[in-house]
């Protein structure tokens, strides 16, 4: 069964912060979240409330999602490709413009793509 991870953004406090579950929450960091994705998994971005009036994902290489990603102003979800190859990792970069404000937001946490799963750690 493809795996789909969900990643809710909101932009509270001066920063961009994220939540699986929408009820615990970190800054969006360079490590964090560290996203692993396997075989037929799926990945989405997008904004939890109001906080946010676009989102734009950019990823550094192609070599784990399929380009381009799909959605709208405020949701991205990108698919992992069929031919990924084990171990690999690219950088990606959030952008998000908050409510009301006209400067963007610039955040780039991993993606690695491990089949099987990849072990803890």
């Amino acid at each position: 069964m493809a795996k789909k991870i969900k990643i809710y953004l909101t932009y509270q406090k001066k920063e961009l912060w994220w939540s699986s579950d929408k009820d615990n929450w970190g800054i969006v960091s360079a490590k964090s979240p560290q996203s692993v994705l396997g075989k037929n998994s799926q990945i989405t971005w997008m904004a939890y409330d109001t906080s946010i009036d676009d989102i734009t994902v950019d990823l550094d290489n192609d070599e784990i999602i399929d380009t381009p990603l799909i959605g709208d102003k405020k949701e991205k979800t990108g698919k992992v490709k069929s031919n990924a190859s084990k171990g690999a990792r690219t950088k990606y970069t959030i952008n998000v413009i908050p409510a009301g404000e006209t400067a963007v937001i610039s955040v780039d946490p991993d993606l690695k793509y491990c089949d099987p799963e990849c072990p803890p750690g």
